[in-house]
């Protein structure tokens, strides 16, 4: 394969005993997010909408695990048609999932918040080393450290909700 190189993407996840004060969110950029998983894929394939009405972008993403951890994300953009046309091979298994995510940057980290609803909120810090140190920003209340916790992958989580 020649062409632009695949970054590796690593995160870790934490999840939180209690929603943020939404005072501490005016800076974080909120962006609803819908996304579904493919048949077939175990996972690794997905499409996403980001943001709403005309302002929405669509995506279609494959993944894949790297051997000693992080994964290789293929993200293509699709247009609205192609994003319902793909809707039609969900897997059965899984549900849609629907959250606001909060992106911001905190102590040189980039963080995405996700709100799930029902007071389920996950803070992702996304790095570009295995070996990453993060540090969770202080005003949020950690529950525990969930990065290796397969109950806590976007697919696992649409196959409960």
């Amino acid at each position: 394969w020649i062409g632009v190189p695949v970054p590796i993407e690593y995160e870790r996840k934490f999840l939180l005993t209690q929603p943020p004060r939404e005072a501490l969110l005016k800076d974080a950029v909120a962006v609803p997010i819908e996304q579904l998983y493919l048949r077939g894929a175990n996972g690794g394939e997905r499409i996403r909408r980001r943001g709403k009405g005309r302002s929405a972008t669509y995506y279609h993403t494959k993944k894949e695990n790297r051997p000693g951890g992080g994964r290789v994300e293929y993200e293509e953009a699709i247009d609205m048609e192609a994003y319902l046309d793909l809707m039609a091979s969900q897997d059965p298994e899984t549900k849609i999932i629907r959250k606001t995510r909060y992106c911001f940057l905190s102590d040189n980290q980039y963080c995405e918040l996700d709100d799930f609803g029902d007071g389920f909120w996950m803070l992702e810090i996304e790095g570009t080393e295995e070996n990453m140190t993060c540090t969770p920003p202080p005003w949020l209340s950690i529950s525990r450290e969930v990065t290796n916790d397969p109950e806590f992958t976007n697919y696992a989580i649409s196959k409960r909700k």
